[in-house]
C-alpha cells in the first residue's frame, strides 16, 4: 500500500511482466520441426535406400578395357565408332 496523502490509499498490484516465447515456440516458427519422435524401425526403413550399390562395368569392344556403360572409351571411341581423335602432346 502507498499513501497519496493523508486520506487516500492506493494499492499496488504486481502484473505479471509479458515472458518471451519460448525457444521451443520460436524454433517451430522457423524450423521445420517432427510432430513425433521416429521409431527405430521406421528410421531404418527411411535409410534402406541408402545402401551404396556397385557401379555397372563392361569392358570396351575395342580396347578391351573396363569403362562404364555408355561412356566414351579411352582411345575415343563410342558403340565401336570413332567420336573423337586424342591429339598428340607436343
Amino acid at each position: 500500500m502507498i499513501s497519496m496523502d493523508d486520506k487516500t490509499t492506493v494499492d499496488v498490484v504486481a502484473t505479471p511482466t509479458p515472458r518471451a516465447p519460448s525457444l521451443q515456440c520460436r524454433m517451430e516458427e522457423i524450423l521445420a520441426v517432427p510432430k513425433r519422435k521416429k521409431s527405430k524401425s521406421r528410421r531404418n526403413m527411411h535409410r534402406s535406400h541408402h545402401a551404396i550399390e556397385p557401379k555397372n562395368v563392361v569392358v570396351c569392344s575395342t580396347t578391351g578395357e573396363f569403362m562404364l556403360p555408355h561412356n566414351v572409351a579411352v582411345d575415343g571411341s563410342y558403340k565401336g565408332k570413332r567420336v573423337f581423335i586424342k591429339q598428340q602432346a607436343e
